[in-house]
């Protein structure tokens, strides 16, 4: 019974974590701007999710005692995504930004370019700017440092 219940708590846990993690990768431009299939953001979700819980043997504070108590807490993960990615976001935003105020200054504010990812017209420049700050995010092992501050998180 001991064992069952430590499987229970185990997957609970994994649960949130994915949730926390899941909202990370879709709610943030670093799958190359929308060019990566549900299929497998769900897929690398659910084994970022698996493997924190597993390597870091994380633990809940308090397990759920009912199902609208861990909604609460799934909502709770989902808020503390959202937040981490609005984090990521705006640092690629910013990238977007300088593309546009450069584009405004050399001319090229009439010409933008379709995403077809988005579907949106973006400024030629910021979509140059924006896949330049992806590569230097990996480049540079920005990835790495993300991946521990989600750990400590």
């Amino acid at each position: 019974m001991m064992l069952f219940q430590a499987e229970v708590n185990w997957l609970v846990t994994a649960v949130l974590v994915t949730l926390r993690v899941g909202v990370l990768f879709f709610s943030t431009p670093l799958d190359g701007l929308g060019r990566v299939p549900v299929r497998i953001k769900v897929s690398l979700a659910l084994l970022v999710g698996v493997l924190l819980t597993s390597i870091l043997t994380v633990e809940l504070a308090v397990q759920p005692q009912s199902m609208a108590q861990f909604g609460l807490m799934g909502g709770y993960e989902l808020l503390r995504g959202f937040t981490l990615a609005l984090g990521i976001y705006t640092a690629f935003g910013a990238f977007l930004v300088a593309g546009q105020l450069l584009d405004a200054q050399t001319g090229f504010a009439a010409a933008s370019v379709l995403n077809p990812a988005t579907r949106a017209q973006e400024p030629l420049f910021g979509l140059l700017l924006q896949l330049l700050g992806l590569v230097l995010f990996f480049l540079l092992g920005a990835h790495h440092i993300l991946l521990e501050a989600i750990a400590f998180s």
